[in-house]
């Protein structure tokens, strides 16, 4: 399994999945869903991709990926003690540090680019798959797709991360519990000089 600690630079891309009607485990009635495998061969096979889980948090344990727990503490690792006392959502300004405080789609998407905000240069790309539409969001830098635009896309080779070859379409365990991906941007601190 490929973490951020194994290597020194952040990843080419970051893919952000949402769950329900867009992941095979909890599929749309009548589109075609991204199979469970392709998001645990992207999150656990592809050094250059990040992957999260910014819908219903459950595919955080079907793929074994981080959400948005885990990026709202990689946030807090982020900042100064000295003189934040608070994690701040970077758009609405409101303090998402509390566990039940649950940020809206969109700033789960605003968090998570936050952590990766000093190395835009070195991320080319930031996806979204989703069926809800999240076009509004590539002013700020995303690519949205739906899954049934994704899929067919990602095995055209048409999208910057491509259908896995060999992956199949069944969906197999995914790693335990205790290997979720390490997904840490302090692993390239954005505080020490790149």
């Amino acid at each position: 399994m490929v973490t951020p600690r194994s290597r020194p630079t952040p990843p080419e891309t970051v893919v952000c999945f949402d769950r329900d009607w867009t992941v095979s485990v909890n599929p749309h009635p009548e589109r075609e869903s991204v199979p469970l495998s392709w998001v645990k061969h992207f999150a656990h096979e592809r050094p250059d991709v990040d992957v999260w889980a910014t819908g219903n948090q459950r595919l955080r344990a079907e793929a074994a990926i981080p959400g948005v727990d885990a990026a709202k503490r990689i946030r807090a690792d982020l900042r100064t003690p000295e003189t934040d006392d608070t994690i701040v959502d970077p758009v609405t300004g409101r303090d998402v540090s509390q566990p039940e405080t649950s940020p809206s789609r969109r700033d789960r998407l605003r968090l998570v680019r936050a952590l990766y905000a000093d190395h835009t240069d070195a991320v080319d790309r930031f996806l979204v798959v989703d069926d809800v539409d999240l076009t509004d969001m590539e002013p700020e830098g995303w690519t949205h797709y739906h899954s049934w635009e994704f899929v067919p896309a990602a095995a055209a080779g048409e999208t910057p991360v491509a259908a896995p070859d060999s992956t199949p379409f069944t969906d197999t365990p995914a790693p335990r519990a205790t290997e979720e991906r390490d997904i840490h941007p302090s692993a390239f601190d954005p505080r020490e000089p790149g």
